[in-house]
C-alpha cells in the first residue's frame, strides 16, 4: 500500500528510510535511488531488494532555484510542501555572501546569500541633501514611537511642528539643523540626546515636563529660544545652550548638574535659579558647577543656587564675563543668592571665594505678595501640548480633551492654565493645527485625525 508523504517530513529522512528497507538491514549493496517526476513515485533499489515511497504530489515544474531554502541534490532540487523536482540549471550559482547597505539607493542583491540594512538615520555623513524623512514634510505626528534615533530627522528643513505623546528617547543630532521648526511635543520624554536640537533657530518655548537628562549640545545656537522648562531635569550637559541669545530666564528646580559652558554666551540671560527647596531637600545631595558653565552670560544679575549644601565649583572662569565678575557690588550688577545658613560657607569655598563679595543670602519673601514693591510678572508666552495626539475626526476643535497648555512669565515662574481659547475648526483625516489663544499670547499644537473606535 502505498503512503502519503507529511509535508512535515524531511527529504533526507526519506531517503535513509527507503534506502535501509532496499537494503533488508544487512545487505551492503548501494541503493539507486529514481524519481518518477511523472507520478511522485519514488524508488529505492539495492541488489535484489526494491522499495518505494509515494508522494503528495503535484505535476512537475521547471523553475529556478534561488534562495537558500532549496535542497540542493545530484539529480535537481527540492522546495519546502509538496516536492518539486526538476534540473539545476547549468548556469546556476548558489547565492553567497553577504551585502550590507549602509546607504539609501537601490541595490541588486541577487548573488548574494542576505544583505544587511544599517541605515542609521538621514544625512549619516552630512554630505548630501537626503534624508529617511522627505524633505518637504511640514509637520509630523506619531503616537507610537516610543524612542526617536540618531539622525532621524537631521536637517529636514521644513519640518515646523513635530508631537510624539509616548516617545521617551531623542538620539544623537535627531532634529539637528530643522532651521523651520517652531513647535515640539514630547510630554514623556526622559532624555534628549546630544546635538538633538542643534541649529534648530526658529524654536522658541522648550518644556520637557518629565525629562531628567540633557545631553552636550542639545540646544546649541538654538538662537530664538525665550522660555525653558524642565521641572525634574538633574543633568545639563556641556554646552547644552550654547549661544541661546535669546532666553531671558531659566530655573530647574532639580538640577544638580551643570556641564561645562552650558549656557555659554546666552547673552539675554538676567536670571538663573537651580537646586532644591532646602526645607525638605536631603543634605547629602551634591550639586557641580562645571567650567565656564556661565562664561559670556553678559546680562546674568542673579544666580540663585537653592542646594542644601555648597555646590562644588570647578574653576573660577564659570563667571568670566558676566556681571558676577565685572563688578564689587551687589544687587543690580550682579548677585549670586544662596541659602542663609550657608552664605559664609560658600564664600570661604574653593573658587567661589574670588565671588566672595557677590555671595548673598536668598531673600526671603514674607509679606505673600512677592515681596510687596516689585513689580507683578509679565506673561512672556506659552506653550500646548495634547495627551495622545489623536482625535477622532468630526470632533469640534472647542470639544478637545487632553490638552495641556503651560504660561512661561517673566519672573521664571511657570503654570498650566485652562482659561485658553481653541481656534474654530473640525478635527479632519491626517493632520490638524490647532492654534490656542490665552491672554494674547498664541502657540499651536499638531493632532492627526482618525476615524472613531468600532
Amino acid at each position: 500500500m502505498s503512503n502519503i508523504l507529511n509535508n512535515t517530513t524531511g527529504l533526507q529522512e526519506i531517503l535513509e528510510a527507503l534506502q535501509n528497507k532496499a537494503a533488508g538491514g544487512g545487505e551492503q549493496a548501494t541503493p539507486e535511488i529514481s524519481v518518477d517526476t511523472s507520478t511522485g513515485l519514488i524508488t529505492a533499489t539495492a541488489g535484489t531488494k526494491s522499495s518505494t515511497k509515494q508522494l503528495a504530489f503535484q505535476p512537475a515544474k521547471t523553475i529556478t532555484p534561488n534562495t537558500t531554502s532549496q535542497i540542493a541534490v545530484s539529480s535537481g532540487y527540492y522546495t519546502g510542501g509538496n516536492i518539486t523536482v526538476a534540473a539545476i540549471p547549468s548556469t546556476y550559482v548558489q547565492p553567497s555572501g553577504t551585502k550590507t547597505i549602509t546607504e539609501n539607493g537601490t541595490y541588486d542583491v541577487k548573488s548574494y546569500a542576505s544583505a544587511t540594512v544599517n541605515i542609521e538615520g538621514g544625512d549619516v555623513d552630512h554630505s548630501t541633501e537626503d534624508s529617511l524623512i522627505n524633505r518637504t514634510v511640514s509637520s509630523y505626528t506619531n503616537n507610537r514611537v516610543a524612542s526617536i534615533g540618531s539622525y532621524a530627522f537631521y536637517g529636514c528643513s521644513r519640518l515646523t511642528n513635530v508631537s510624539f505623546p509616548v516617545c521617551s528617547y531623542i538620539g544623537t543630532s535627531a532634529f539637528q539643523r530643522c532651521s523651520s521648526l517652531i513647535n515640539i511635543s514630547f510630554p514623556v520624554c526622559l532624555y534628549i540626546g546630544s546635538n538633538a536640537f542643534g541649529n534648530c533657530s526658529k524654536l522658541t518655548n522648550v518644556s520637557f515636563p518629565v525629562c531628567s537628562y540633557i545631553g552636550s549640545y542639545a540646544f546649541d545656537n538654538c538662537s530664538s529660544i525665550t522660555n525653558v522648562s524642565f521641572p525634574v531635569c538633574s543633568y545639563i550637559g556641556a554646552f547644552a545652550f550654547y549661544y541661546c541669545k535669546s532666553i531671558t530666564n531659566v530655573s530647574f528646580p532639580v538640577c544638580s548638574y551643570i556641564g561645562s559652558s552650558a549656557f555659554y554666551a546666552c547673552s539675554s540671560l538676567t536670571k538663573a535659579t537651580f537646586g532644591f527647596d532646602i526645607s525638605s531637600a536631603s543634605t547629602t545631595i551634591k550639586a557641580y558647577i562645571y567650567t565656564a558653565a556661565f562664561i559670556f552670560c553678559t546680562k546674568l544679575t542673579n544666580l540663585t543656587l537653592c542646594y542644601p549644601s555648597v555646590a562644588t565649583l570647578s574653576n573660577i572662569n564659570a563667571f568670566t564675563s558676566t556681571p558676577m565678575s565685572i563688578s564689587t557690588l551687589t544687587g543690580s550688577f550682579g548677585s549670586i543668592y544662596v541659602p542663609a545658613s550657608l552664605v559664609d560657607a560658600y564664600k570661604s569655598a574653593t573658587n567661589w571665594a574670588t565671588y566672595a563679595d557677590r555671595i548673598t543670602a536668598i531673600q526671603e519673601d514674607t509679606n505673600g505678595d512677592n515681596g510687596g514693591d516689585e513689580p507683578q510678572s509679565e506673561l512672556i508666552s506659552i506653550s500646548a501640548t495634547h495627551s495622545t495626539g489623536i482625535a477622532t475626526i468630526g470632533t469640534a476643535f472647542s470639544s478637545l480633551s487632553g490638552i495641556s497648555v503651560t504660561a512661561f512669565y517673566s519672573d521664571d515662574s511657570t503654570e498650566t492654565v485652562t482659561d485658553y481659547t481653541l481656534s474654530n475648526g473640525t478635527i479632519v483625516s491626517g493632520e490638524n493645527i490647532v492654534t490656542v489663544t490665552y491672554k494674547g499670547k498664541t502657540t499651536t499644537f499638531t493632532v492627526m485625525g482618525a476615524p472613531a473606535p468600532k
